[in-house]
């Protein structure tokens, strides 16, 4: 009986252990006073919680305020929230996912904006190598770090991919091994954004990338991995610098309405191996590294729409792409893809991309070479 009683005691303390170690709480900001996290009147309950690493915080309401500073395991916007939601505030909120899988660190299961302008850092300590998430569960739903934001990343980020948007508008940096890895859905670099060195080593899957803000991949260890169907758009001079590689796994669509320069272009093996590029008319200088130590499959294709000469350019000379690479680029000098280069391409000298004279044409400069020399023999 001693056994048996002992046994249940040590159950019970278990349960209430882990029920202490997963604490949910719930922010309603109905003190009618201010929408402070450290007033207990806005919590469900009447009383403020001692929030660790290991609680879960739920918003039930469209403004909260981080007067103090926290760590939580995961912040979610409640379902219930019907209009656009901010959180804001002067304290460091960390949110530390503390799990050994992966995990979501922000979850926002409403139809509306969660728009996080405040101090925070995102983090796992519990392990470095898993996916800790930035959801928005809902395809009408979306995350927004605001222009008053800083997030600071100590551990692997992913955005979910094809559910919801998100947008960073604020100071984007990394501590440790800290990076915004994988990316889906519809994502926003605003004008405002400031993203520091090491924070973005991306890799899309099925996402739509727009960029609005210089030195956006600026760090010597940015690079940009692109997945299934993505597609980038860069509406700004300088977006990309200190040539970060740029990475074709799969169908990719690159609009190109501002100068850029990459490192090495690679288009590797994928299931529909195409990559397509856009160039704006406004567009002066798109260029590459020398490219032909790169290992392009023979059945990959780049398809150049708005093409002209000497806009796009690889290395300084004519050998920065290989012949076989040069085969498998399709030129056409209008978007809407109805005036194919039909000579197809190569480099000049300082390795800008031309397209081949036709053949009357250069008939004609050899004739009118030749007459002229025949003429000084006479």
């Amino acid at each position: 009986m001693r056994n048996n009683l002992k046994n249940i005691l040590i159950l019970l303390s278990l349960g209430l252990s882990v029920s202490g170690w997963a604490a949910d709480y719930y922010f309603t900001g109905a003190s009618g006073t201010d929408f402070n996290w450290s007033t207990g009147a806005n919590w469900s309950g009447g009383s403020a919680p001692v929030l660790t690493h290991a609680d879960t915080v739920y918003i039930q309401s469209a403004t909260a305020v981080v007067d103090s500073n926290y760590v939580i395991q995961k912040l979610v916007l409640d379902a219930s929230v019907g209009s656009n939601a901010t959180l804001s505030g002067a304290g460091t909120l960390t949110i530390d996912g503390n799990s050994g899988s992966n995990t979501d660190l922000i979850d926002n299961l409403a139809a509306v904006d969660f728009k996080l302008d405040g101090t925070y850092v995102l983090d796992n300590t519990a392990s470095n190598n898993k996916a800790n998430n930035i959801r928005a569960s809902q395809n009408s739903g979306s995350v927004t770090f605001g222009e008053n934001s800083s997030a600071t990343l100590s551990d692997r980020v992913i955005t979910v991919r094809n559910i919801g948007s998100y947008s960073f508008n604020g100071e984007l940096s990394s501590s440790g091994s800290g990076v915004l890895y994988e990316v889906g859905g519809p994502v926003t670099f605003g004008s405002t954004s400031v993203n520091n060195s090491g924070v973005l080593q991306l890799k899309t899957n099925s996402a739509d990338i727009t960029v609005d803000t210089t030195h956006w991949l600026d760090g010597a260890t940015d690079n940009l991995a692109t997945g299934w169907s993505s597609s980038l758009t860069i509406n700004v001079d300088d977006a990309v610098s200190n040539r970060p590689d740029l990475n074709i796994e799969n169908n990719f669509t690159y609009h190109v309405n501002g100068d850029a320069d990459w490192g090495t272009l690679k288009v590797n093996n994928g299931a529909t191996r195409k990559g397509n590029f856009y160039l704006d008319p406004s567009v002066t200088a798109l260029t590459f590294l020398d490219s032909s130590g790169e290992n392009w499959g023979l059945d990959e294709e780049l398809i150049i729409h708005g093409f002209s000469d000497g806009v796009i350019r690889f290395g300084t000379g004519s050998d920065a792409l290989t012949t076989q690479m040069l085969s498998q680029i399709t030129a056409y000098t209008d978007l809407s893809k109805t005036q194919e280069v039909t000579e197809g391409l190569t480099l000049d000298s300082d390795g800008y991309l031309v397209a081949i004279p036709e053949p009357t044409t250069l008939g004609m400069v050899l004739t009118f070479a030749l007459a002229m020399f025949l003429g000084r023999r006479k």
